[in-house]
């Protein structure tokens, strides 16, 4: 009997639950949607619409499966989360979700007593609104009755583990993601806890990616109509699942996730930084790597803005689970590479990994009267690229890189590809997107966490390469241009902003 793997990939749109043969075949899958709370910088979710989820998926995905040959269950999830249970494990709230900036409302405690230097020697990370644990300093302060009766935080997976199990933990990478976790030592962080004066006691066990925390009870297995006693291992964080499901295993090894909020990553020996440290180094679940990341939130963004700005047809609603990228290569073709000298600087967000300054803004230079709208989004996503190219030439410093992974929602569209390649100057290897990197990364974790696999390195069993760009010489020239526009232009952009803020 073929042995199989269940796996969970949790993300704030929704549940999707995946089976995997041991050989990588993706048996079945079902997503069940989730809804956001927000309120202005608030975002949340009830953590009981989690559970619900990983329920109604599961029923769905082992209708016609046979439960006794899932040999281990595992996850991949959403980081920075802050949830809070009491000693029964009830949340106590709706869960804070990573792009929740409600902390700002408070004191940062980290910044003030450990200073953004030292806290990021510690952490490998930038001293964050967005971390769980200056999202537990805001209840401590806004909602006291809430933080008196906490027992424990936990993130995302964390607490269906505990549903699952009964056992209050998290596994070092999303550890990592809350904020307090020295990434040298692998333990909580006993500086930051006393600066932010939280307590250990308020903070789950830390395990290994692959380390099976319990089994499945028999209450939980009723539940969700499987067989009691399966292996639960932790799992990790989305961002380490992906990099495990794209393929980086070895020093140099870079890929990148295209959609709305886009970010390359890297693997590395030891954390890597940057002059305004920015970049954001996560734990690899193999034990001997880092994975240095920056994020472009936003790398499609602006593409969504132009599309409901110039087109009467096709609006992209906020926080609609739609694919926003309809027509974007037709759009691409209809414009010359450089846009027809049109430049664009694509923070419409502010500030990001790539390009961090309180000033930082979008904007178009080069206009002329014969551009186009297809120009304009040709030049946003041109400026988008050449804002992670920058970020890649700080990777290349130290690192051997000579190829990109590319995966995520927008990787079928080739327009966008050939960019990053002529872009990048270097070819470009485009995963085959029959499920998320997330779930096969969980997927091997499971399978190594159970000693079905005996390394990490068995992507090539479950996801295949769809195609390679090559990058196109004859551009290099254009880019090379607009990629010395783009550094001056952002010294300009801050000298414009300098005195409209006047």
């Amino acid at each position: 009997m073929e042995r199989t793997l269940l796996v969970y990939d949790i993300i704030t749109s929704g549940c999707t639950a995946s089976i995997f043969s041991e050989n990588g075949t993706l048996l079945a899958a079902h997503t069940i949607p989730l809804e956001m709370q927000f309120s202005e910088n608030y975002a949340q979710q009830n953590a009981e619409d989690w559970w619900d989820a990983v329920v109604l998926a599961t029923h769905h995905v082992t209708r016609t499966q046979d439960l006794s040959s899932i040999v281990a269950i595992s996850f991949s999830d959403q980081v920075q989360v802050c949830l809070c249970v009491d000693k029964e494990g009830v949340p106590l709230r709706p869960a804070i979700t990573w792009s929740d900036t409600r902390s700002l409302e408070v004191e940062d405690f980290i910044g003030n007593i450990i200073g953004e230097e030292a806290y990021y020697k510690l952490t490998a990370q930038p001293n964050v609104p967005s971390s769980s644990i200056r999202k537990l300093t805001w209840i401590r302060e806004k909602e006291p009755e809430i933080f008196a009766k906490t027992y424990k935080m936990l993130g995302c997976k964390d607490y269906i583990i505990f549903k699952m199990t009964g056992v209050f933990s998290t596994d070092d990478s999303d550890a990592a993601g809350t904020g307090c976790y020295d990434v040298h030592k692998l333990c909580w962080s006993k500086p930051i806890l006393d600066a932010t004066s939280i307590s250990i006691e308020l903070l789950p066990d830390v395990y290994r990616s692959t380390d099976m925390v319990g089994r499945l009870t028999e209450e939980a297995a009723k539940i969700l109509k499987l067989n009691p006693g399966v292996p639960i291992i932790s799992g990790a964080g989305d961002f380490t699942t992906a990099t495990i499901g794209a393929g980086c295993f070895k020093e140099g090894d870079t890929y990148m996730n295209l959609g709305s909020s886009s970010w390359l990553a890297t693997c590395s020996k030891k954390p890597m930084s940057n002059q305004s440290m920015t970049l954001i180094n996560v734990l690899h679940a193999d034990g001997e790597h880092f994975i240095p990341l920056a994020n472009m939130q936003e790398a499609g963004v602006v593409f969504k803005w132009l599309k409901n700005a110039m087109f009467s047809q096709g609006i992209v609603e906020p926080y609609r689970n739609v694919y926003p990228y309809e027509n974007m290569d037709h759009a691409l073709k209809q414009s010359p590479v450089g846009a027809n000298g049109l430049l664009c600087f694509p923070f419409y967000l502010g500030s990001s990994s790539s390009y961090k300054s309180d000033l930082a803004c979008g904007g178009f230079i080069g206009l002329r009267d014969y551009h186009t709208r297809e120009d304009m989004m040709r030049a946003a996503i041109e400026g988008a690229t050449i804002a992670l190219d920058l970020v890649l030439q700080t990777f290349k410093e130290d690192l051997n890189i000579n190829r990109v992974i590319v995966e995520g929602i927008s990787s079928i569209e080739d327009g966008w590809i050939q960019i990053i390649a002529d872009v990048f100057n270097m070819p470009v290897d485009v995963v085959d997107m029959k499920t998320t990197v997330d779930s096969i990364g969980a997927a091997i974790i499971a399978g190594v966490g159970v000693g079905l696999f005996n390394e990490m390195n068995v992507v090539d069993r479950f996801r295949s390469i769809r195609c390679v760009f090559e990058p196109n010489l004859s551009n290099q020239s254009i880019y090379d241009r607009y990629k010395e526009a783009y550094v001056h232009g952002l010294a300009g952009i801050e000298r414009v902003m300098n005195v409209l803020n006047r």
